[in-house]
């Protein structure tokens, strides 16, 4: 029980660390932080096809890979493919054809 609350509190110690320093070096925790920036409630929406190793998203750039899906949508559910940058922590979503922007959570309803 005693080791059980100590995880918990090392957890939350890393959780507060990456989000000050943008440092999301784990898919684990990469996938909390992309998770925890959709507004309102997230059950709404399921990663699918997601990659838990580092990928080359833009020309060197490492994050991890995110393919999002709104469930309330039965075809073409794909909102689209995401990458948590392993270093500064934003995400950038692929755009059509080559190339990636950042992405502002607030168009997600």
């Amino acid at each position: 029980m005693i080791d059980d609350a100590g995880d918990v509190v090392d957890d939350a110690a890393k959780d507060v660390s990456d989000a000050l320093t943008g440092n999301y070096d784990t898919y684990d925790h990469a996938y909390k932080y992309f998770m925890d920036q959709i507004p309102g409630d997230s059950k709404n929406y399921e990663v699918r096809n997601n990659d838990k190793d580092l990928t080359d998203y833009n020309s060197g750039s490492m994050g991890y890979h995110f393919e999002l899906h709104d469930t309330r949508k039965s075809d073409n559910s794909k909102v689209g493919d995401f990458y948590v940058d392993s270093t500064s922590g934003k995400v950038y979503k692929a755009a059509s054809g080559s190339g990636v922007s950042e992405f502002d959570f607030s168009t997600l309803k």
